[in-house]
């Protein structure tokens, strides 16, 4: 975990949340055709994947700040790549999550 990760997970990050705000706008979009709030629950899920993924940056930047001042030992190296890896983990889910809504939306179909 080093400058590397941080760099790819900003990538990442950067690129999922243009893909979550263009979600979010396309979903106001349709409430506002129908004139009624139908995606509530969808935008909460929608702002809190997004606030999630700024999490994981900075968790990732507090991560490649923190590791060498912990990696003295097996176990702690094992616990930052750990880390690291649940860190990256959470990411990609988010961004498969955000992928399956955008393809799930359909405004023709019933």
């Amino acid at each position: 975990m080093d400058q590397e990760f941080l760099s790819f997970m900003g990538v990442i990050v950067t690129i999922t949340l243009a893909s979550a705000a263009n979600l979010y706008i396309e979903l106001n979009k349709l409430e506002d055709k129908v004139d009624q709030v139908l995606f509530q629950k969808t935008k909460a899920e929608v702002r809190t994947s997004a606030y999630t993924l700024i999490g994981t940056l900075v968790a990732a930047l507090v991560l490649v700040v923190v590791k060498p001042l912990i990696l003295d030992t097996d176990r702690a190296t094992a616990l930052v790549n750990g880390v690291g890896m649940t860190i990256l983990l959470v990411a990609i889910l988010i961004l498969i999550d955000l992928t399956k809504a955008a393809f799930g939306l359909d405004p023709r179909s019933d």
